[in-house]
């Protein structure tokens, strides 16, 4: 978490520079209003990750803490060149409607009901200095370039601030050796009732969507004192319109299954996996990341080079085998089954099977 006082003045407002690092990349260089829309004053920077940038926020109006997320990591210095320019419009075009399907889908759970998520409360607009300097190193502009809105309207998506702990800072740092069977459970079915309700299609300008969330693992879960779990971190989720892959989305070597590697669009059953290689983290403390390095794991594409490997087969079930009922290894073996069609199907059946284990072996 960075406090932010590298501040400058631009059109008579204050902005805040911010350097975004990114490992084994040159680093990115954005700015952001010190206060959005005329509303919301930003306090610090929580998160970077992808092109996203999550920044907490105070609320003028209501007088309380949100937070906002954008995009600015565009790497404009990838486009110095005149010629590029298509190029670098296309990319903001590209990442700015992750974020605005991201809104979307937060406001579509929201009404259906699903409170394990965060609220979304605002999508405001705002200027980018960082473009007037991007400009700068052109030789001349593109026609299309200095005519379009694009540079004169950064998105802000607001969403209400959840206060708590990401799963796997818990895990790290309170069950380095693995979490209770209840205190698992207790977590995991809250996070596939959140699933339940994505996994339906619903319908959006006359264009059925349906989607698929992806990005299972603990980071993108957020656990608050009393033990309540919710889901973040929507922006990586594929998205069908009337059974076209739109968006193809993000996903977590480790955690991912196997089909992630291949080009076809995924389903439900993908998400099944996410929870299973979840609840493997969760009760033994041993993240799938890990296993990806070990040379005696099985990984589902052998001749895969390991910088390429996305997914593995758990082949050490002895930590399971001496804590857990038997029928907990039937569970994590179902869902984290190579091949999708021996998975369970769906979340709602996963909801079922959890409760069902809970309620007998617990």
């Amino acid at each position: 978490m960075k406090s932010l006082h590298n501040r400058f003045q631009f059109a008579g407002r204050e902005f805040i520079r911010l350097t975004l690092r990114r490992r084994g990349k040159k680093d990115t260089v954005c700015t952001i209003p010190a206060r959005i829309a005329n509303r919301y004053t930003v306090i610090r920077q929580m998160a970077h990750g992808g092109s996203g940038v999550i920044l907490e926020i105070f609320d003028d109006r209501m007088a309380h803490h949100l937070v906002a997320k954008t995009v600015l990591d565009y790497q404009l210095e990838r486009y110095t060149s005149p010629s590029k320019t298509t190029d670098a419009l296309t990319r903001i075009q590209r990442l700015r409607h992750h974020l605005q399907t991201e809104r979307r889908i937060l406001v579509q759970l929201n009404r259906r009901g699903t409170n394990s998520i965060p609220v979304p409360c605002n999508y405001v607009y705002d200027c980018n200095p960082r473009f007037d300097e991007w400009l700068e190193t052109q030789e001349t502009i593109s026609p299309k370039l200095d005519e379009t809105d694009l540079l004169r309207s950064e998105p802000f998506l607001i969403m209400q601030k959840i206060d708590g702990i990401s799963l796997s800072k818990l895990i790290n740092t309170y069950y380095p050796q693995g979490m209770s069977l209840r205190q698992t459970l207790d977590i995991l079915i809250q996070i596939t009732s959140v699933l339940e309700v994505l996994e339906q299609p619903f319908a959006i300008e006359n264009k059925i969507w349906e989607l698929v969330y992806q990005d299972l693992k603990p980071g993108n879960i957020v656990i608050g004192d009393s033990g309540r779990a919710r889901l973040i971190d929507f922006g990586g989720c594929q998205l069908l319109l009337d059974g076209i892959r739109i968006l193809s989305g993000s996903h977590t070597p480790g955690y991912c299954p196997p089909e992630q590697q291949t080009r076809a669009p995924l389903d439900r059953r993908a998400d099944v996996y996410g929870i299973g290689s979840t609840m493997y983290h969760m009760l033994t403390g041993i993240s799938p990341r890990k296993l990806l390095s070990l040379p005696h794991s099985r990984t589902v594409h052998k001749h895969r080079s390991s910088r390429k490997r996305r997914a593995v087969q758990v082949w050490n079930w002895k930590l399971i085998e001496e804590k857990y009922p038997s029928s907990v290894k039937k569970l994590l073996k179902c869902c984290l089954s190579p091949e999708r069609e021996d998975r369970f199907p769906n979340a709602c059946t996963l909801t079922r099977e959890l409760i069902h284990l809970k309620t007998h072996h617990v």
